[in-house]
């Protein structure tokens, strides 16, 4: 069995997508580290309303999970949906190229219909290859969508979050 991948992506100082491929023997024990952090009363960890004692919490947790992580950066790109498509179609490609098991995006309900209907596209293109099953949830639905949530926020944010995460992070990849 090949690993599960999470995507989630922000679109603060342009636009980029985070795919976080969790190893399956770690997905049990991540999941259960980010539910003990999670705070009592919320349904899900969202990294944008943490205090930064939390963050840096949240973080230091993930450094020692085996998650490698990909950035997917079309920040070049004007337009956002046109940046969301390249996004989409690089992480759908990597995790084919990978062998991912699963493919999981946060699902933003505003696009869950295209989304839905761009990854299907590229299913079809792949028939008879081996492909990843894909899911849109919501971030409540699955605790290991904060992994990616986490690792955008912090690239995001510049560079000393982004030194905080960078050991996660195994690539970095300019679109188009």
């Amino acid at each position: 069995m090949t690993h599960h991948v999470f995507v989630d992506e922000t679109k603060e100082r342009g636009y980029l997508m985070v795919a976080a491929a969790v190893p399956p023997r770690q997905l049990a024990p991540t999941r259960r580290a980010l539910r003990s952090l999670t705070l009592p009363g919320q349904r899900r960890i969202h990294f944008k309303k943490e205090r930064d004692s939390r963050r840096r919490e949240i973080v230091s947790a993930l450094l020692s999970s085996g998650i490698q992580a990909t950035v997917f950066d079309a920040a070049l790109i004007n337009q956002q949906l046109d940046a969301r498509e390249a996004c989409v179609r690089a992480v759908f490609g990597s995790a084919v190229e990978a062998g991912a098991a699963r493919l999981v995006f946060e699902r933003d309900d505003s696009l869950a219909t295209w989304d839905g209907n761009l990854l299907r596209e590229l299913l079809r293109k792949r028939e008879g290859c081996r492909v990843p099953v894909f899911e849109l949830l919501r971030a409540h639905e699955e605790p290991l969508l904060a992994v990616p949530d986490v690792l955008a926020w912090c690239w995001a944010k510049g560079e000393d979050w982004k030194l905080r995460v960078r050991p996660i992070v195994a690539d970095v990849r300019k679109l188009p």
